[in-house]
């Protein structure tokens, strides 16, 4: 993730998931293609599911889910090497509803670009 985030990105929700999809697509390596539940994906954010636990209603999580993960999105692509770093990424652009929180996020990818080099300053 490049140090200028925060700058780019006001929606600190967005930029928690996006780092959390980073760690999911690390730990899962070059050959496998991992997946998640959107319900999943926010409990791993502690901070942005409480602010969903205290909303009280739908329409109005609905908004917060939406604003997240169209930031989250948006994060993944204009602010980190993720897409260059694997090989033809492909990224579910997914936005759950209260009512579907149990989507599963799929990742793909043909493993890790091998010509892939850490850009010197970020």
């Amino acid at each position: 993730m490049h140090s200028n985030v925060g700058t780019k990105c006001k929606n600190e929700n967005g930029i928690l998931l996006a780092e959390q999809i980073i760690i999911l697509l690390q730990q899962a390596g070059e050959k496998v293609n991992p997946r998640i539940k959107a319900s999943t994906l926010i409990d791993r954010v502690p901070t942005f599911k409480q602010t969903l636990d205290q909303t009280a209603m739908s329409k109005d999580k609905n908004i917060i889910l939406k604003r997240a993960f169209t930031a989250m999105y948006r994060v993944l692509k204009n602010n980190t090497d993720v897409y260059d770093y694997f090989t033809d990424l492909k990224i579910p652009e997914i936005t759950p509803t209260v009512s579907v929180l149990d989507t599963l996020l799929t990742f793909t990818h043909k493993g890790i670009n091998k010509d892939y080099k850490t850009p010197a300053s970020i």
